[in-house]
């Protein structure tokens, strides 16, 4: 199993400050002071005078804090969600990515030594189909000069039989034509 890299948070970044983070005593004249909020960060206050009772008359004044988000350069909430998810998102995918490359290229690496391998095979069948073929190709020319040979030898030897039938043919008609022609004497005599 593989496991990736720890992936930096880009969710949280820490609050850059142009000023101190004590308060100078210049700051904190009259009524409006800095303090610490419960972040643990000097926040800036507006001092508006709030009456406690109407009734009673009398005034005392109430520390309100200026409306707004305890980081001034933190983002909303929803836009830091977004970029929260985004960033989720890409980084992650990103070493995913890159690591999916990897494996993928050792896929591909073994895909192609298989199909190397079924290739030379392939190349090898072929040249032993190739050589059966002119063997069998050879044994086929000589059989058919046995063949013809064979068909020469048995055309002779009926050649040969076929003259010898002749000859004996012709002797017989000689010795025939012999003896018609000693009948027609024979014949001829007695008449």
């Amino acid at each position: 199993m593989r496991h990736s890299p720890p992936v930096k948070e880009s969710s949280f970044r820490p609050v850059q400050f142009t000023r101190e983070l004590t308060p100078k005593a210049s700051e904190m004249k009259g009524e409006a002071y800095a303090f610490v909020n419960d972040s643990g960060v000097y926040s800036t206050l507006n001092s508006s005078p709030v009456s406690a009772s109407s009734a009673t008359g009398t005034k005392s004044l109430f520390v309100i804090p200026k409306p707004g988000p305890l980081f001034h350069s933190t983002p909303r909430r929803d836009f830091q969600n977004d970029q929260l998810s985004k960033s989720l998102q890409t980084q992650p995918s990103i070493q995913s990515s890159s690591s999916d490359k990897n494996g993928l290229l050792e896929d591909v690496k073994r895909e192609k030594a298989k199909l190397e391998g079924q290739l030379e095979m392939l190349n090898m069948e072929a040249q032993a189909t190739l050589q059966e073929r002119a063997e069998l190709q050879a044994q086929v020319a000589s059989l058919k000069l046995k063949l013809m040979g064979q068909k020469t030898h048995r055309h002779d030897t009926e050649k040969d039989m076929l003259k010898a039938d002749l000859e004996s043919l012709k002797q017989l008609r000689i010795s025939l034509e012999g003896s018609l022609n000693d009948l027609q004497l024979s014949v001829g005599r007695k008449i």
